[in-house]
């Protein structure tokens, strides 16, 4: 039972870049672990600063693409493109910009495709971040799950900005 749903499910992460961080870092450790359980994996980055790239087991593909401004429609299209050669059925998109490009790629694909992102961020330092994450939480409300590193950091996100209770977990 367990053989068949692996070989069923084929996760694509998506990340804005794979530089030194605990982000990127916990993205290619969960890949690579899944990888080994026999999940088909793959690691998309939407920047090439990917320091990390020799951390990646070989099993896993790899995808870097170099965005020419914030939101890049040729990007879309590409990551699109993949996820769909790929029959990706999950997308775990690693924190809020990754998820944004994830949502877009989601109208592109076709086909249902589940959602989920994987949050490491706590606190908006900027202005600009605070208006860009307005627009984040309309679309966290209808993914199909948020993931929380910490109790804290899903408390504080879930009091701060509404989110739907059901979708998230630690």
């Amino acid at each position: 039972m367990i053989k068949k749903i692996q070989q069923q499910k084929r996760i694509s992460f998506i990340v804005n870049d794979l530089r030194f961080g605990g982000a990127e870092r916990h993205t290619i450790d969960l890949a690579n672990g899944l990888s080994r359980l026999g999940y088909s994996c793959q690691i998309i980055a939407l920047g090439i600063n990917n320091d990390l790239y020799a951390q990646i087991d070989d099993e896993i593909e790899f995808l870097s693409f170099e965005r020419k401004s914030y939101l890049d429609f040729s990007v879309i299209r590409k990551v699109a493109q993949v996820i769909r050669k790929n029959q990706t059925t999950s997308i775990f998109a690693v924190n809020t910009f990754s998820m944004f490009y994830a949502f877009l790629t989601k109208f592109l694909i076709k086909y249902p495709i589940e959602i989920m992102l994987i949050h490491h961020t706590t606190k908006l330092l900027t202005s600009k971040d605070r208006i860009k994450n307005f627009f984040y939480v309309l679309i966290m409300n209808q993914l199909d799950r948020i993931i929380y590193v910490s109790e804290m950091q899903r408390k504080y996100w879930k009091a701060k900005y509404a989110l739907r209770s059901k979708k998230t977990i630690v």
